[in-house]
């Protein structure tokens, strides 16, 4: 499965589709199929999409929960 590291502070705007593109340099070209984003290369969230060209709809979403509240 493909997998994109996504900044944290960006993370929210992919999940509500208001961030829809990216420029990567060096790295792994995407194509359609499944892919998730992890947020910031680590487990605060996680989306899994599927790509369909340059356009991914998501499928399912997990975030961990705060452990402070």
């Amino acid at each position: 499965m493909q997998k994109l590291d996504v900044a944290k502070r960006l993370f929210p705007l992919v999940l509500t589709g208001e961030k829809t593109s990216t420029i990567r340099f060096n790295e792994q070209r995407i194509h359609a199929g499944p892919m998730t984003y992890w947020c910031d290369g680590s487990f605060v969230g996680m989306a899994a999409v599927e790509m369909y060209g340059k356009i991914g709809l998501l499928r399912s979403l997990v975030i961990k929960k705060d452990e402070r509240s």
